[in-house]
C-alpha cells in the first residue's frame, strides 16, 4: 500500500501535468486559429479588390481580360491560384493550381477547441485554403472569384509556436514538480513522524516514543496533541497493568478458593450418595424380611384379627419402600444420575397394570378407576416402561388420595407424533395460590394433607424431572372441590409393528352383538367403548326396555350391579328368566351384589371391573365358548401355583435374614436351597456342584457379587459346564431393567425387598422345567416329575375351564375331540414351520408360527406357544430367528405336550 507521501506527489503531479496539457493545447490551437484568420482576411481582401476589377469584363464574359485581371494575384507569395465562375457557377477563367474547392473559411469559424483537430489535419496535410469574394457590375452580382492560398506558411508557424508551448509546459512541470515535492515533504514529514510512533507502540506496547514538534502551526498541533495523547495512555496503561495484576491475583486466590469449595461439594456429594446407598441397603436388609414374612404370615392359617395384623405389617412396610424409593430417586436426579432407557413396551398394557395395582385400594374407597387407550395410540412404542409407570401410578395414586367419592380415570392418545397421557379424578382439587408450587419438592397442596392424607411431597416433583429428562412437558389443571386432572405429553416414535388385538378371540368377538345397560358407571362406559374400537357391535338397552325379541338379538347384555336389579325389575319375570343367560354384571371383585346376582341366578356371568382392552376381549371370548345353561362364575377356582421339586439352588447373601426370607419363599415352591455368606463361597459351590438356579447377593464381603459371576462364567466356559442361571439381588435401588446385569452375566434382576412373586416370575422366565429335563433329575420319583411337567408345559385352567359345566360324556368327547385334533395336527404344522425356515420363507414361517401359537394357547399348551411366538415375532419383523437348539427345544416339548395331552384323554376315558 502506497504512503501518503507518495499518493500526495502523485496527486499534485497529475494535477500540473493535466493543466499544463490544457494549457498548452489551448495556446496552440489559438494560435493556428490567429494565423489561419490573418492568412485569410488578407486572401479576402486581395480577393475583393480583384473582383471590382473584373466585374466588367465578367459581364461581357471577356475571358482574356479576366485572365489578366486574375493572373496579377498569383505574384502574391502565398497565393496558388484564383477561379472566375459567373452567376450560374459556371468557370469563366482559372489560374494557377487552385486545390480546393471555393469555399470562404472566415476567421471566427477557426476559433474554439472543436475545430482544432480540423484545422491541424488540413494544415499538416497540405490543402490550401480558400478566399471567395462575389463579382458586382452596377450593383449586379455576375460571378464570384475564389483565391486559394498554400498552407506551408502557416504549418511552419504552427509548427514554431507548438515548439514553444511544449518547452514552456515541461519547464513548468518541472517546476511544479519540485514544488510539489517540497510543499508534501513539508506536510507529510509531521504525519510521517506520527505514523512511525503509532506503529512502534502499536507493535510493542510502548508509550514513550514521541515526536518532534516543530514546523507549521497545524503540523505542530498534531505533534504536541500526538505526544500528549501517547503520554496519557502510557500512564494509564500503566494503571491497567497493575490493576491487570491485582485482578489476576485476586482470581488466582477465589480459584484456589472454589476449587476447595468444589472438592469440598464433590466429597459431600459422594459421601451422600454412599451414605444413601449404604442407608438403602441397610434399611432394604430387615425391611425384605419384615415384608417377606408379613407375607407368608398373612397367607398362613390364621384367625381374621391376626391376619389383618400381618396385612397391616405389610402394607406400612410398602409404604416404607415407597417413601425409600422417592428419597433415592431424588438423590439420583440431583446427582445428575437419573437414565432413561427407552425399549419397545406396549402402553395399553402400561394403563393395565397400573390400573391392577390400584383396582383394590379405589374399591376400598368405593371408587371407580378406569383406562383408555384411543386406537390411534401405537401398540409399541420406544419408551422406559418402569419411568412411564412410575409417573403413571404417581398420578393414580394421589388421584385415589384425594378422591373420597366418584372416579379416578386414565386416558391416553397419540396426536402428531407425541403420546399424551391424562389422569383425571374428581377429589378436592387445588386451591390456586398452591398450584404454582404443586411440582415443588416436599409441597403438597396444604400442609395438613401430610397429616390427613400422607405421603411425602416427592412424587410430583420427580415425575417432573423424570418427564423433563424425556423431553416431554407435564401439567395440570384443577379446580377446587371438582377435581383435577394431570396430564404429560411426551415425544413417542412407534416401535415394532403389532396386530392391533388381531387374535381370534377379537375375530370372532366382532361377529357377536352386545348391548349396555345405560350406567353412569366410569368403567361400564369405558368398556363399552372399548370393545366398540375393537370392532364389536356395540348397542344400547334401554333400561325400561320390555321388547323381549329385541332383547333376544343380542347376544349378550352388560350391566353394573345396580342397573342390572333397575333391568331386571321392570321386565316381567318370564322375560328376565329368558334373559339370565345373556345377563352379564360388571363390578370389581369385591362387590358383593354383584355375587350375589350371580349366585341367585339372575345372571349367569360376572365380569371384573377395570379389565384391561385384551383381557376384556378374552375373557368375553371365554363366556361365548362357556355353556350358559346354569349360572357360574367364570373365573374359577384359583389355580395351585407352581412347585418345582425336582430344582436346587444356590443363595449367596451375607445377611442371616435374607437367608432365612429367602428360605421360606423358595420353600413355597418345594426348592431345594444351599446357603452360603460371600461370593468366594459361591464360586466354590459352583465350581464343585451342578445347580439348577443361582440367587446372587450383589453386595458382600469378602467377594462381591459381580466378581463371584464374572469367576463363574469363566470356569463354566473353561470347564465346558453347562450355563447356569443366575439371579442378581441388591437392595440398592436400580430401575429393573435386565439388560446391565445380563451384560455383567447374570440372567434376570430381582430388586429387594424381594415378593414371592418376583421369586415366582423369575422362576418361570428361566425356563427351568426344560433345564431340568435336559440335564436330568435324581431327586424326584418320576410320577412327581410327570406331574411337574405337566404343570410346567401345560396351562390346565384352559381347558378345564372349556369342561367345568360338562357331564363325564360330554368331556370325554372333548378331550378326544380337542386334544385329539391337536396331537394329530401340530405335528404336521411343526414340520410346515420347519420347511418355511429352511426355504427362508419369512411370511410363511410368521403364518406357521402364529397358527402353531393360537392352537397351543387355544388348548393350554403354554410353553409350546410360547416358543412359536417367539419365531412369530422375529418374522413379524422381517427375521428369522430359530437356531437348530430352538428347533430342537421346539420339537422335544410338542413331544411331551402330546404325551401328556394323550395320557390325559385315557384317563379321561
Amino acid at each position: 500500500m502506497r504512503s501518503i507521501r507518495v499518493r500526495l506527489i502523485v496527486a499534485m503531479l497529475s494535477l500540473i501535468v493535466m493543466l499544463t496539457i490544457v494549457l498548452s493545447v489551448t495556446f496552440i490551437q489559438q494560435t493556428a486559429s490567429s494565423v489561419v484568420a490573418s492568412q485569410l482576411t488578407s486572401a479576402n481582401r486581395l480577393a475583393t479588390l480583384a473582383s471590382d476589377r473584373i466585374g466588367v469584363h465578367v459581364a461581357r464574359r471577356d475571358i482574356h481580360s479576366i485572365l489578366d485581371g486574375v493572373t496579377a494575384l498569383t505574384t502574391f507569395e502565398d497565393v496558388t491560384g484564383a477561379v472566375v465562375t459567373d452567376s450560374d457557377g459556371d468557370l469563366l477563367a482559372e489560374v494557377g493550381q487552385p486545390t480546393a474547392s471555393p469555399t470562404s473559411h472566415a476567421a471566427p469559424d477557426l476559433v474554439g477547441f472543436r475545430t482544432l483537430v480540423p484545422l491541424i489535419q488540413r494544415i499538416f496535410e497540405g490543402h490550401a485554403f480558400t478566399a471567395a469574394a462575389p463579382i458586382y457590375n452596377n450593383e449586379i452580382r455576375v460571378g464570384s472569384l475564389s483565391v486559394f492560398i498554400n498552407s506551408m506558411a502557416i504549418r511552419e508557424e504552427v509548427l514554431r509556436i507548438a515548439g514553444l508551448a511544449v518547452a514552456i509546459a515541461i519547464l513548468v512541470g518541472i517546476i511544479a514538480t519540485l514544488a510539489a515535492m517540497a510543499l508534501q515533504t513539508m506536510i507529510t514529514r509531521p504525519l510521517h513522524n506520527v505514523a512511525l510512533a503509532m506503529d512502534i507502540a502499536g507493535r510493542t506496547g510502548r508509550y514513550d516514543e514521541t515526536i518532534p514538534e516543530d514546523g507549521p502551526n497545524e503540523t505542530a498541533v498534531i505533534a504536541r496533541t500526538f505526544n500528549a495523547m501517547i503520554t496519557r495512555i502510557g500512564a494509564r496503561d500503566q494503571i491497567l497493568h497493575e490493576q491487570k495484576a491485582e485482578l489476576e491475583s485476586k482470581v488466582s486466590r477465589r480459584t484456589r478458593d472454589l476449587e476447595v469449595a468444589k472438592d469440598s461439594a464433590e466429597s459431600a456429594n459422594v459421601a451422600k450418595s454412599v451414605f444413601l446407598a449404604t442407608m438403602s441397603h441397610e434399611i432394604r436388609t430387615p425391611l425384605n424380611g419384615m415384608l417377606v414374612m408379613a407375607e407368608l404370615l398373612a397367607k398362613s392359617d390364621l384367625d381374621p384379627k391376626r391376619k389383618r395384623y400381618a396385612e397391616l405389617i405389610e402394607s406400612s412396610g410398602r409404604s416404607l419402600v415407597n417413601i425409600i424409593n422417592d428419597v433415592l430417586d431424588l438423590s439420583k436426579i440431583e446427582a445428575g444420575a437419573l437414565s432413561i432407557d427407552p425399549i419397545a413396551v406396549q402402553p395399553r398394557k402400561i394403563i393395565a397394570d397400573v390400573i391392577d395395582i390400584f383396582a383394590e385400594k379405589a374399591a376400598t374407597k368405593e371408587l371407580d378407576i378406569a383406562g383408555y387407550a384411543d386406537p390411534s395410540v401405537p401398540e409399541y412404542i420406544m419408551a422406559d416402561p418402569v419411568r412411564l409407570k412410575q409417573i403413571l401410578s404417581n398420578f393414580v395414586n394421589n388421584g385415589i388420595k384425594f378422591t373420597a367419592k366418584g372416579y379416578v380415570y386414565v386416558e391416553m392418545n397419540h396426536v402428531d407424533g407425541r403420546l399424551q397421557i391424562s389422569v383425571r379424578d374428581t377429589g378436592i382439587g387445588i386451591k390456586p395460590e398452591n398450584q404454582n408450587r404443586i411440582f415443588e419438592p416436599f409441597s403438597q397442596e396444604e400442609s395438613s394433607t401430610v397429616r390427613r392424607y400422607g405421603g411425602t411431597g416427592l412424587g410430583l416433583s420427580i415425575c417432573r424431572k423424570l418427564v423433563e429428562a424425556m423431553d416431554g412437558r407435564i401439567g395440570f389443571e384443577s379446580e377446587p372441590g371438582k377435581g383435577s386432572v394431570f396430564f404429560v405429553e411426551l415425544a413417542c416414535a412407534p416401535a415394532k409393528s403389532g396386530d392391533a388385538v388381531a387374535n381370534e378371540a377379537a375375530e370372532q368377538l366382532r361377529t357377536r352383538r352386545i348391548g349396555f345397560l345405560p350406567s353412569d358407571a366410569l368403567g361400564m362406559r369405558v368398556m363399552a367403548q372399548t370393545l366398540a374400537d375393537v370392532g364389536v357391535d356395540v348397542a344400547e338397552v334401554s333400561g325400561t326396555d320390555a321388547d323381549i325379541e329385541s332383547l333376544q338379538t343380542l347376544d349378550m347384555i352388560i350391566g353394573s350391579p345396580g342397573d342390572v336389579t333397575s333391568f331386571i325389575e321392570v321386565l316381567p319375570p318370564d322375560h328376565a328368566y329368558s334373559l339370565r343367560d345373556k345377563l352379564v354384571c360388571a363390578a370389581a371383585p369385591s362387590n358383593g351384589k354383584r355375587d350375589w346376582l350371580r349366585d341367585s341366578g339372575h345372571v349367569a356371568h360376572t365380569l371384573d371391573l377395570p379389565s384391561s382392552r385384551d383381557g376384556l376381549v378374552d375373557e368375553l371370548f371365554s363366556l361365548f365358548h362357556a355353556d350358559a345353561g346354569e349360572p357360574q362364575q367364570i373365573e374359577g377356582p384359583a389355580p395351585e401355583g407352581p412347585s418345582f421339586p425336582e430344582i436346587q439352588a444356590l443363595v449367596a447373601d451375607d445377611n442371616a435374614v435374607n437367608r432365612e426370607v429367602m428360605a421360606a419363599i423358595l420353600d413355597q415352591f418345594d426348592i431345594q436351597s444351599i446357603f452360603v455368606c460371600n461370593g468366594t463361597e459361591a464360586v466354590e459351590a459352583c465350581c464343585s456342584n451342578r445347580f439348577d438356579v443361582v440367587f446372587m447377593d450383589i453386595n458382600m464381603p469378602v467377594m462381591d457379587g459381580v466378581e463371584a459371576v464374572k469367576r463363574i462364567r469363566d470356569f463354566e466356559a473353561d470347564s465346558g459346564m453347562p450355563r447356569a442361571p443366575i439371579v442378581a439381588l441388591t437392595a440398592h435401588g436400580e430401575k429393573l431393567n435386565d439388560r446391565p446385569w445380563q451384560d455383567l452375566g447374570f440372567d434376570a434382576y430381582i430388586g429387594k425387598p424381594v415378593h414371592v412373586a418376583d421369586i415366582q416370575s423369575a422362576l418361570l422366565s428361566l425356563d427351568l422345567a426344560t433345564s431340568f429335563a435336559q440335564h436330568g433329575g435324581e431327586t424326584s420319583e418320576p410320577g412327581a416329575q410327570d406331574a411337574h411337567s405337566s404343570r410346567m408345559l401345560i396351562d390346565w385352567s384352559t381347558i378345564d375351564d372349556l369342561t367345568r359345566t360338562l357331564d363325564e360324556s360330554q368331556r370325554k368327547n372333548l378331550y378326544d375331540t380337542v386334544l385329539g385334533i391337536y396331537c394329530t395336527d401340530t405335528p404336521n404344522q411343526l414340520d410346515a414351520l420347519f420347511d418355511a425356515i429352511d426355504a427362508g420363507d419369512v411370511e410363511q414361517v410368521h403364518a406357521t408360527a402364529h397358527a402353531l401359537k393360537s392352537v397351543s394357547l387355544n388348548v393350554g399348551a403354554v410353553r409350546v406357544a410360547r416358543l412359536a411366538a417367539d419365531i412369530e415375532a422375529a418374522a413379524r419383523e422381517g427375521r428369522i430367528e430359530a437356531s437348530q437348539e430352538t428347533r430342537q427345544a421346539l420339537t422335544d416339548l410338542l413331544d411331551q405336550t402330546i404325551s401328556i395331552f394323550s395320557e390325559r384323554t385315557k384317563s379321561a376315558a
